[in-house]
């Protein structure tokens, strides 16, 4: 029953969020009309304005309230060992204009990409995943290095990390990674976690600063052909960190939660808030209150 209601009220909340980013997109599109117009009106112009702003700090609630809703019934998103069923969608995005640029990488043929696929499986030291939100739904690709020998620090390293298109901004990004850098020290033993980043690439700079990322140094790194070059910050996470992190936040919700959950109940109620419109008080309160359970 738990799962059900779950699946009702974040059904209800992503049809919210697809009628929110079809207004955002028309008055998108109204602003970049008034471009092309001799004499626009100021005042549709200066209203467009505001309707965008709007709109758009409404989506980034909405996302938040989704993300977390598809955490409570859906214990977040997953990380999977990469399949062959999967390499044809992750090819596609892979392929992007924009994430060509990110990857300095020329058009990549098909069956290259499986080639690359398979050697990353016989390799002991890569780890390809794909990410899966709630209900299984594959929405990203990462890839994951280790390296040491007996006399190194023990490294893991983020390769690549690709989001879906339309699941970007929305939080997956983050827990992706934050679940890759639990994974890299529980399982792979690593002692610190890295990756680099191009310096331009803000939304993925934002995810890595989310996760407990820390910037190390920077690196002038030369695009294809050798004519221009771009930034790069090296960024890492070490075990220590991590482990003292993981401990404080802990500590943050022992110290917040007593034996009846009430601090779950009021979060997920406040949380739900802008859901009254299409749900009603009482569905909100069963919610809560099977949370409520779930967690005592």
């Amino acid at each position: 029953m738990q799962t059900d209601n779950g699946s009702i009220v974040t059904e209800k909340l992503m049809k919210i969020i697809e009628k929110n980013e079809q207004m955002l997109a028309r008055f998108q599109n109204r602003l970049k009309q008034s471009e092309f117009i001799d004499r626009p009106n100021p005042r549709l112009i200066r209203t467009a304005g505001q309707h965008i702003t709007w709109y758009s700090d409404q989506l980034m609630m909405l996302q938040t309230q989704l993300r977390e809703l598809e955490r409570i019934y859906g214990g977040g998103v997953k990380l999977r060992t990469t399949e062959e069923r999967d390499l044809r969608r992750i090819w596609r995005w892979i392929n992007e204009p924009a994430q060509r640029e990110y990857l300095r990488t020329g058009l990549t043929a098909f069956q290259t990409y499986v080639d690359t696929w398979q050697g990353w499986l016989a390799d002991a030291h890569t780890q390809p995943f794909s990410i899966d939100r709630p209900g299984d739904e594959l929405i990203g690709f990462m890839l994951i290095k280790r390296t040491h020998s007996a006399e190194e620090t023990r490294n893991a390293s983020l390769e690549l990390m690709i989001i879906r298109p339309d699941y970007r901004y929305r939080g997956y990004g983050t827990e992706a990674v934050t679940r890759a850098i639990a994974f890299a020290f529980e399982q792979l033993g690593a002692d610190i976690f890295t990756l680099t980043v191009d310096a331009d690439n803000e939304p993925a700079l934002h995810c890595f600063e989310k996760s407990g990322l820390r910037y190390i140094d920077i690196e002038s790194v030369s695009n294809r052909g050798g004519k221009h070059s771009s930034d790069r910050y090296q960024m890492e996470l070490r075990r220590k960190d991590w482990e003292r992190a993981d401990s404080t936040s802990a500590e943050f919700t022992d110290e917040h939660e007593n034996d009846e959950g009430e601090f779950n109940v009021y979060f997920g109620a406040r949380l739900l808030a802008p859901l009254k419109d299409l749900i009603s008080t009482s569905s909100i309160q069963r919610i809560s209150s099977q949370e409520a359970t779930r967690k005592t």
